[in-house]
């Protein structure tokens, strides 16, 4: 409301049973109470004067209430459209035209940053979000493969990535080895990465699979190298080898 009339509050009182605001200017007659609903995290209004009785002329241009809080909801919309690539500028742009405050680039920047991760889903949600990112994947990149393994309780196991450009610019292009490693994950769930890359004419390394599962254990690494060979099929010529370790014995019979 704020922001839309062109007017900044000042909070004269802020705790858990009370909240009220008035004007900027002292002369001013706006304000507002609230109170705490009794067993509640929400508040009521008590008491509201609408009226202004100062001039909106004083309005200071950097307002002193669009937080990154506030101002990241109002671009929410802008930043979820995938179809247009929103820059700072574009940002500071859009803030003060609708807004009338004047907006500089890096808090814009910073704006646009927060209102961004407003759209990312924690960890727990991004689990449940993961068959339908793979299914749209595999349609994306025809040749994709994204199998995922669960338990017996239809939960997350592991899950394996092979894009299909990269399975295709192995098989064609690139030198029989493939190199695999296990990589231990940091985070709120633990757990292990399984890269496999392989190496181009001018030894850079370029990326074919990986898979992300609970543990680095014997089970784990049979499942990502059977699937592995699936995607790259059957190749004499071919090498595997695993860095800084040695293969394991339970996984030796996938060896391509």
């Amino acid at each position: 409301m704020a922001l839309a009339e062109g007017f900044e509050f000042i909070t004269s009182q802020s705790n858990k049973q009370r909240l009220k605001v008035r004007c900027r200017s002292e002369d001013c007659q706006w304000s507002l109470r609230s109170r705490n609903v009794k067993d509640s995290d929400a508040f009521y209004v008590t008491s509201f004067n609408d009226v202004h009785t100062c001039s909106k002329t004083s309005f200071h241009p950097h307002h002193r209430n669009a937080n990154r809080k506030v101002v990241s909801h109002c671009i929410n919309d802008l930043v979820k459209d995938n179809s247009r690539n929103i820059k700072g500028k574009d940002i500071v742009n859009i803030l003060n035209e609708r807004f009338m405050a004047h907006f500089s680039y890096k808090q814009a920047w910073a704006k646009k940053v927060y209102a961004e991760t407003l759209l990312v889903c924690t960890s727990d949600e991004s689990f449940g979000r993961l068959p339908i990112y793979c299914h749209n994947l595999e349609i994306a990149n025809p040749g994709t493969r994204t199998p995922i393994l669960r338990d017996g309780s239809n939960l997350f196991e592991m899950s394996f990535v092979a894009i299909g450009a990269a399975i295709r610019s192995f098989v064609r292009c690139l030198r029989p080895m493939i190199i695999i490693d296990g990589a231990h994950l940091k985070g709120s769930f633990k757990g292990t990465m399984f890269p496999a890359v392989g190496m181009d004419g001018n030894h850079k390394i370029f990326a074919i699979a990986f898979s992300v599962g609970k543990s680095d254990s014997g089970e784990s690494w049979a499942w990502f190298l059977s699937k592995l060979r699936e995607c790259v099929g059957d190749h004499p010529k071919t090498n595997l080898v695993r860095h800084n370790a040695g293969i394991s014995p339970c996984v030796s019979r996938f060896l391509l």
